[in-house]
C-alpha cells in the first residue's frame, strides 16, 4: 500500500519489487499536483499541493523476462486554512477602502463575513467598497477548505471625513439664559452623507468643565449622540470643555441639507 501524505508537505515513497535486475517501472494514472514519478527508481515523490483521496494507481514493473502490474490507492490530505491576516487598515467615511485577507492551507479556500459596517461588501476574499458610517467594528472572518473551517475576529477602524477648516471662538451671543454660543462652523454643505470632523478652538472665556452643546441650527438645540460628538486633541470623547480648549465635532450630514451648525456651552 501507498502511505497518505498531506498537501505542502514532502511526501517520498518508494515501489520494490523482486526479481533479475534491471528493473524498471511505468505509472499510469494521475498523480496529485506537485507529485512526480522516476521509472528508475519506482519513486513517487515531492511536495503534494492537491487533495486526493483513495485514488487508483497503477504501477507495472518490468525486466527481460516479464512484467508485473499492482493496483495502488493514493491518499493526499489537506491542510487546514490559517488566517494569516493580522489586522485590518483603518478607512474613512466616503472614501474608497481595500483590504485583502490572507490565509494558508489547501486551495481553494472560500470566505465568509461579517460585521462589516455600511458600504463594505467581501468578495474573493477582499474587503472593498466605500464604507457610509464610523466607528470601530468587530468584525469576523471565516476561511473554508475541504478539510476544516477556521474564524478569526479582526478590528476595523472606520474615521469619521475630515475637514480641512478649523473655525475659532466667535463673540457670545445669548440665546437662551442658560447657554452661549462658542462658536459658530459657517454655512455648510456636503457631496456625500456621513460623519464629518470640525477641529473647534474654544475661546478662555468657555469655561473649562463646562458642557457643551450641539445646535443644528439657529433655533433649536440638541445634545443627542447620534447627531454630533465631541473628542479632545487625543481623540478621547468627551461631554464638557476640555483645559486646552481644542475640541473636535463629529457632525453627522446629509448631503440634501444645507446646514448652521454651532457649539454652544452651557453656563
Amino acid at each position: 500500500s501507498l502511505k497518505a501524505g498531506t498537501t505542502g508537505k514532502k511526501y517520498s515513497e518508494k515501489i520494490s519489487a523482486k526479481g533479475t535486475i534491471p528493473i524498471t517501472f511505468s505509472l499510469s494514472g494521475n498523480l496529485p499536483e506537485g507529485l512526480t514519478f522516476n521509472a528508475g527508481t519506482g519513486k513517487i515523490e515531492g511536495i503534494p499541493s492537491e487533495e486526493c483521496n483513495n485514488t487508483p494507481i497503477t504501477i507495472t514493473a518490468s525486466n527481460l523476462a516479464g512484467t508485473s502490474t499492482k493496483i495502488y490507492y493514493l491518499t493526499i490530505k489537506g491542510t487546514a486554512p490559517k488566517i494569516t491576516t493580522k489586522s485590518l487598515p483603518n478607512g474613512t467615511v466616503n472614501q474608497n477602502y481595500t483590504a485583502e485577507l490572507t490565509a494558508t492551507g489547501t486551495n481553494p479556500i472560500t470566505w465568509n463575513i461579517s460585521g462589516l459596517p455600511k458600504g463594505l461588501t467581501l468578495s474573493d476574499g477582499t474587503i472593498s467598497g466605500i464604507p457610509t458610517e464610523s466607528g470601530t467594528f468587530k468584525i469576523s472572518v471565516t476561511a473554508a477548505n475541504t478539510t476544516k473551517t477556521v474564524t478569526k475576529n479582526l478590528k476595523l477602524r472606520i474615521n469619521a471625513a475630515q475637514s480641512n477648516d478649523t473655525f475659532t471662538f466667535m463673540d457670545f451671543a445669548d440665546m437662551e439664559e442658560d447657554y452661549f454660543i462658542a462658536a459658530d462652523l459657517g454655512v455648510i454643505s456636503v457631496d456625500n452623507a456621513g460623519m464629518y470632523d470640525f477641529d473647534v478652538i474654544l475661546d478662555d472665556e468657555a469655561q473649562t468643565g463646562s458642557e457643551l452643546l450641539y445646535i443644528a441650527d439657529s433655533e433649536s438645540p440638541s445634545d443627542d449622540d447620534e447627531i454630533a460628538e465631541f473628542y479632545d486633541d487625543e481623540g478621547q470623547e468627551i461631554d464638557s470643555v476640555p483645559e486646552n480648549k481644542l475640541i473636535t465635532i463629529s457632525i453627522w450630514l446629509n448631503q440634501e441639507n444645507i446646514y448652521n451648525p454651532k457649539i454652544a456651552v452651557i453656563q
